[in-house]
């Protein structure tokens, strides 16, 4: 691309393409809202309660209307992840390149998905247990190695499976960022959400409303940095030769 450091290059980027944190923002409220309306449809609890409760997406498949808009939830953000990596890398876009973009998006979506749920499950079965750790672990490798790869799938056109294995390649070639972002991100959205703003979440969606508009703001913030981070690093991955351009 150019001269510039890594360091500078992030930089620049996230100069360039600030306005593409509302992107990050509403990707972030639909990633946010989709568990909660799904459980609502499930059992119709207070919003409190559901929030309380702390379900996954794939933990509220009870109904029918629960697998509508878990199917909705991974269409839509499949659509517009697609467009969101496109504008971080190009002009704006609101939609992936091509119908083989977007399935390849969507079938990255449920192997993404799937695993939070299996995480969950075996984190809440292990919580008392030897074998929590072991399970925390698991899932932070298999995170790590899905670092890459809707980057992959939008830059390189590739498919979930080659995207998957591109991305370990990408994050053990760049081993101390990938590592930092991962760890450094999930850090900070823990504190954020489940420390300081997710206990105070409670009475009516009045009482709540600005409060959950922090919350989502400043995740969509912290989601935008993160990518750009994510997408320069596999940018530079592909021009230092650690992985190729395409297949």
């Amino acid at each position: 691309m150019n001269r510039q450091t890594l360091g500078q290059r992030i930089s620049a980027t996230i100069r360039a393409k600030q306005h593409l944190v509302f992107f990050a923002f509403v990707l972030a409220v639909l990633d946010f809202g989709a568990p909660l309306l799904a459980d609502w449809l499930n059992h119709h609890r207070s919003l409190a309660g559901i929030i309380a409760g702390g379900h996954s997406l794939f933990e509220t498949l009870n109904s029918p209307g629960a697998v509508g808009v878990a199917v909705g939830f991974l269409l839509l953000t499949a659509w517009l992840r697609s467009g969101y990596i496109r504008s971080l890398v190009g002009t704006l876009h609101m939609n992936p390149q091509n119908g083989l973009q977007f399935a390849s998006m969507v079938g990255l979506q449920v192997v993404t998905y799937g695993w939070y749920w299996l995480s969950n499950v075996g984190q809440r079965a292990t919580a008392s247990s030897g074998f929590y750790l072991f399970v925390y672990a698991a899932s932070m490798v298999a995170f790590f190695a899905l670092l890459y790869a809707d980057f992959a799938i939008v830059v390189s056109g590739l498919d979930p499976v080659t995207a998957i294995r591109r991305s370990w390649k990408t994050a053990i070639s760049h081993l101390p960022v990938s590592v930092g972002v991962l760890l450094g991100a999930n850090l900070v959205l823990l504190l954020l959400q489940s420390l300081l703003i997710d206990p105070r979440l409670t009475g009516s969606l009045a009482d709540m409303l600005l409060l959950l508009a922090v919350r989502e703001l400043a995740t969509g913030g912290i989601l935008f940095v993160t990518d750009v981070i994510l997408v320069m690093v596999y940018i530079d991955a592909i021009e230092s030769g650690a992985v190729p351009f395409r297949r």
